[in-house]
């Protein structure tokens, strides 16, 4: 879902010839370039897969996925609930999910950006655990009602549909009986062997 073809749209110029040079030499590349320096981008100018906003939907939360300042980034392996999501209190940098213990299964958020990108000292860390409970608890008190809601409604639709399909089977129950005694009836009419129901 990154081409626009497959939201309709007629794209050209999508990457330029550019030259780089490494060791002393010269070497010639292809590189992407920025939306707003395509030569054309016309939506609509065909049918695509998807509707041009469902692509554009699409491609932002594709971009919203890749790490980087004001950005989540797509879930990493771990426990953590708030990964990505939770940032420093005192220089606003995005806090750093680790794990610690004998076994490493022990959650800790530290913000260790600065130290790391310009060798400043860590601002926070703290245990993990007991804040991922506290919000997985507030999510699911928010949740659990509109969950229980659902669950009933999916029930009555299961069971609406498991009745339409009985009557369903039903109907083509007797269709099936009818066509059965019309055959019979023209058999034993057509047979002169067999003598004719009164």
């Amino acid at each position: 879902m990154t081409n626009p073809a497959y939201g309709g749209a007629y794209v050209y110029g999508r990457s330029g010839i550019c030259t780089e040079f490494a060791q002393g030499r010269s070497r010639r590349c292809c590189r992407r370039r920025p939306r707003e320096q395509w030569l054309a981008l016309i939506p609509g100018a065909h049918e695509g897969y998807v509707e041009w906003a469902e692509f554009e939907r699409v491609g932002a939360m594709i971009a919203n996925n890749h790490r980087g300042d004001g950005r989540a980034g797509a879930a990493k392996r771990g426990e953590a609930l708030l990964a990505g999501l939770l940032r420093c209190g005192r220089c606003g940098r995005k806090l750093m999910v680790h794990y610690s213990g004998r076994r490493h299964d022990t959650l800790r958020y530290s913000c260790q950006r600065g130290r790391l990108d310009t060798a400043e000292p860590k601002c926070i860390t703290f245990g993990g655990s007991a804040v991922d409970r506290a919000v997985g608890e507030r999510v699911v008190q928010v949740i659990q009602p509109a969950a229980i809601e659902a669950a009933v409604q999916a029930s009555r639709a299961a069971a609406r549909a498991g009745d339409e399909v009985q009557r369903a089977l039903e109907r083509e129950l007797e269709a099936a009986r009818y066509a059965a005694n019309r055959a019979r009836k023209q058999y034993d009419a057509s047979d002169p062997d067999v003598p004719p129901e009164n």
